[in-house]
């Protein structure tokens, strides 16, 4: 595993590796298959890392996070691995790559999907953003097909909400402010590596190569025209590598 971890973020995974609900969704965020008894092996080290690190504090915010800890409760969990099988490991070093990603890559690829989907449902603003209506029908087609390709994630919120195992209820009571915090992990994370391919994959289905590119181009400078000032949103590397610039 990397030996740059950005603690914090390693603590958010944790807390997402020890609950029931999104144990079925691993394989979504890393792409990667894992076995049912590395999976309760992994999620029983994760559930005694979050125990360890929450010591008796009725909520998150109040736990110690300072690096030393952070990066104690890491190393701990990854000792309580050594039955994991060797796929298992690489399986999960592809999940904590995934999950512990370049921040502001995501929170630029969540801009640009937000900036789609108003594109592909509002064509006043479309123009606004220097777009034609071609633009906004060539989203709006690219942006239905990754609906039906991709997972309902606010279906998912609402099954992570009302999920009622004591574990689960447990990390959602740690944040009472912010009960979705596990799924806002996990969707960032998804949008990210599952959404923008399939837009893009289907731009390529429907552009010759030079037309998906020129497109591209134009949404980049669109998105640049229209980033909140004062904010580390940039263009997306992925949008950048497929537009030729």
């Amino acid at each position: 595993m990397k030996n740059e971890m950005n603690n914090k973020t390693h603590d958010r995974l944790l807390l997402f590796l020890s609950t029931d609900f999104f144990l079925k969704y691993w394989q979504a965020v890393s792409g990667k298959s894992f076995s049912h008894v590395d999976q309760i092996i992994i999620q029983t080290a994760a559930r005694h890392a979050v125990e360890a690190f929450v010591e008796g504090a009725s909520v998150l915010w109040d736990i110690d996070f300072s690096a030393a800890r952070e990066r104690h409760s890491w190393v701990q969990f990854e000792k309580a691995l050594s039955s994991v099988t060797a796929e298992g490991r690489q399986n999960l070093n592809e999940l904590e790559s995934q999950f512990c990603a370049d921040k502001e890559e995501l929170k630029s690829t969540t801009f640009l999907l937000g900036f789609l989907h108003r594109i592909a449902t509002d064509s006043a603003f479309t123009q606004e953003v220097g777009l034609s209506i071609d633009d906004h029908n060539l989203v709006g087609a690219c942006m239905a097909e990754v609906s039906s390709q991709v997972l309902d994630t606010f279906e998912i919120e609402e099954e992570w909400l009302r999920s009622s195992t004591l574990w689960d209820t447990k990390i959602r009571d740690m944040t009472p402010d912010v009960p979705r915090l596990v799924f806002l992990d996990f969707a960032e994370i998804y949008e990210q590596h599952s959404e923008l391919p399939v837009f893009i994959e289907n731009l390529s289905q429907l552009l010759s190569h030079f037309e998906k590119q020129e497109f591209l181009k134009r949404l980049a400078k669109a998105i640049l025209n229209n980033i909140p000032e004062d904010s580390d949103i940039s263009v997306p590397k992925a949008l950048l590598e497929h537009s030729g610039c």
